[in-house]
């Protein structure tokens, strides 16, 4: 019987504390979004012109210096996610080649020898790759709100209301969206951290000549493409956002040619792990 990666009982101070750094790094997303919300409303409450406000309107609820401490609370925020994951990953990396040894039937003791890296120079590489992806991806969340605002103050007119009434109006279409950032907050957050894992997985299993891996899902119902499941098939495994992994499960792939929406937990709301082969380099 396989046994399952990253979900072992060792695993639970490693797990309690990657939950923690999701809730923190929603928090701190969700706090932020808030004061777009703030600001937002406060602009609708100013309104005093006729008709819906134009986009320019509300792009001063993101001024130039605003911009610039988002910008600053975001770079510091993914150094954070960096920094934290670099710290849980590494036991995490140790128990994960444990755990394929006793599969394969390997002498772990050979895995952790002199030549052995945790920290080698694709852990550096891949880490800079996420840390500007990631930091671009949160940045442009005040662009994105934006965009929506002026669309929902929009729909609202309708030419049939009284300025107080429409104004109203825009007021409870910004407060309708709380539930939803906080969902889209609590998404990123934990996307961005796993997302983070799974680079520094396939970064440390470089360093050490590590080229393949077995793809390993959670067996459940949210697997992508599994019969009977919440997204059965027929899913497409060509696309670049979220193939079939119930279709890779127990399947051998190369770190240097991935399927097409990347290796495990590469794609949205990827639960999948990959299982280092120990046979490439002991």
């Amino acid at each position: 019987m396989t046994r399952r990666l990253n979900r072992t009982p060792s695993d639970a101070l490693m797990t309690r504390l990657s939950g923690i750094l999701d809730r923190a790094v929603a928090g701190t997303i969700q706090h932020m979004l808030d004061g777009l919300d703030r600001r937002a409303i406060r602009k609708a409450e100013l309104w005093k012109g006729d008709g819906a406000p134009p986009v320019s309107y509300w792009r001063k609820i993101h001024t130039v210096a605003m911009r610039k401490r988002w910008d600053w609370r975001v770079d510091q925020l993914v150094r954070r996610i960096v920094r934290v994951n670099q710290n849980i990953h590494r036991e995490q990396f140790k128990r994960m080649l444990l755990a394929a040894a006793k599969n394969q039937r390997r002498d772990p003791k050979r895995i952790f020898d002199e030549n052995f890296l945790l920290d080698g120079p694709k852990v550096a590489m891949r880490m800079k790759t996420f840390t500007n992806r990631s930091a671009n991806l949160i940045k442009k969340l005040p662009r994105q709100y934006i965009s929506h605002v002026a669309k929902d103050a929009g729909d609202a007119y309708t030419g049939k209301l009284t300025h107080t009434e429409y104004k109203q109006k825009i007021i409870e279409a910004i407060g309708a969206r709380t539930d939803q950032q906080k969902e889209r907050a609590a998404r990123i957050a934990w996307d961005q951290v796993s997302k983070c894992g799974a680079m520094l997985t396939q970064a440390r299993c470089e360093d050490n000549g590590i080229e393949e891996y077995i793809w390993r899902t959670a067996n459940d119902k949210l697997v992508a493409g599994r019969p009977g499941g919440l997204y059965p098939p027929p899913i497409d495994d060509t696309s670049k956002f979220h193939g079939d992994h119930w279709a890779r499960r127990g399947k051998k792939f190369r770190w240097d040619n991935p399927p097409p929406d990347g290796p495990p937990q590469f794609a949205i709301n990827c639960r999948c792990v990959a299982e280092p082969i120990i046979t490439s380099f002991v």
